[in-house]
């Protein structure tokens, strides 16, 4: 069973691996620690959270090639840059994009 840090839902060895990446040698005991300490805070701070309400957002369409197939990339942003939802169509249906959303 792994142990999960609620900071990002990653496991300590991948934290681990991350922080040595950016050029920072830190043990899998410290980053144990960290996680103990600071998941009271964290939590409380998730629980009090409430997402920024907008009543504006707009429909917002890319094209994208996977595994050499075009795709449509449909996202709901809102009037501070949040994505809202996100959707992705092999055909382009603008109708079937906004029913959607």
């Amino acid at each position: 069973m792994q142990s999960i840090c609620i900071t990002a839902s990653l496991c300590h060895r991948v934290v681990q691996e991350l922080l040595f990446q950016r050029g920072i040698e830190v043990g899998h005991e410290t980053i144990r620690s960290w996680c103990n300490k600071f998941r009271p805070e964290l939590a409380q701070a998730f629980r009090h959270y409430k997402p920024r309400n907008s009543k504006a957002w707009h429909l917002d369409e890319m094209r994208v090639v996977i595994g050499g197939v075009v795709h449509w990339l449909w996202r709901t942003i809102n009037e501070y840059g949040d994505v809202l939802d996100v959707l992705l169509q092999k055909h382009r249906n603008t109708q079937a994009a906004k029913r959607f959303f």
